[in-house]
């Protein structure tokens, strides 16, 4: 009985050591992790966002070099480069017009409150962004559409593509500048809701659709798809 009992409690010490152990390399890991995660993290892929409600960019860095920036519905499209000591170069523009360009310090920081990016430019102005989260709904139209309207339609000449699409959201995009609108349609004249600043804009264009082509506001528009 003392043998067994012996055995016994030379198996529970040793379960308590080996759980010791896992437990330690375990809070280990999880340490190690959270403090790369906190001050060492430099992965600036995805959307961040700055200002409020009534002024907010929404700055966007994707894998294949593009980067984006968007402000009151309109998007405009570059590219960026990642460089050595954190510093990123950044390039974007519309029509020739800067809208952010040049190198910048880049510093990504994750919390228990999320990611924050912060971006320092030759003059050490610093701006500071939190994670981008989507928002939903913020324009609303009657959802009146006509389906012979749905899908691309696009204008050589002028570089001009409209892309209507059945949750009343149109896209208009020329060249590296994008808008992203609501829309709805009525009696040949489709209504735009853009988002500008704190309140909705709203335009109205004339249209007519001949087969493959339409003509909005007496531009032709051949259909892409």
């Amino acid at each position: 009985m003392n043998e067994k009992f012996g055995n016994s409690m030379k198996k529970r010490k040793w379960l308590k050591v080996l759980i010791k152990t896992v437990s330690v390399l375990v809070l280990s890991v999880f340490a190690v992790w959270l403090i790369y995660s906190i001050y060492f993290d430099s992965n600036i892929i995805g959307s961040w966002e700055t200002g409020d409600e009534n002024s907010k960019v929404v700055l966007t860095f994707t894998k294949d070099g593009t980067a984006s920036y968007e402000s009151d519905s309109v998007k405009v499209t570059g590219n960026y480069e990642r460089k050595e000591n954190n510093k990123i170069n950044i390039d974007i523009k519309a029509n020739s017009r800067d809208i952010l360009t040049g190198e910048y310090d880049s510093v990504v920081v994750s919390s228990a409150n999320g990611r924050k990016l912060e971006l320092k430019d030759s003059d050490n102005n610093v701006v500071k962004y939190s994670q981008h989260k989507e928002e939903q709904g913020k324009l609303t139209v009657n959802k009146t559409l006509d389906t012979n309207l749905l899908g691309k339609w696009k204008n050589d000449e002028r570089d001009l593509e409209y892309e209507f699409k059945d949750n009343s959201v149109a896209i208009l995009k020329n060249k590296n500048i994008t808008f992203k609108l609501k829309y709805s349609t009525q009696d040949g004249e489709i209504t735009l809701l853009q988002n500008a600043v704190s309140r909705a804009r709203e335009s109205k264009m004339s249209y007519s659709i001949d087969g493959d082509a339409v003509i909005i506001d007496d531009v032709k528009f051949i259909k892409l798809c």
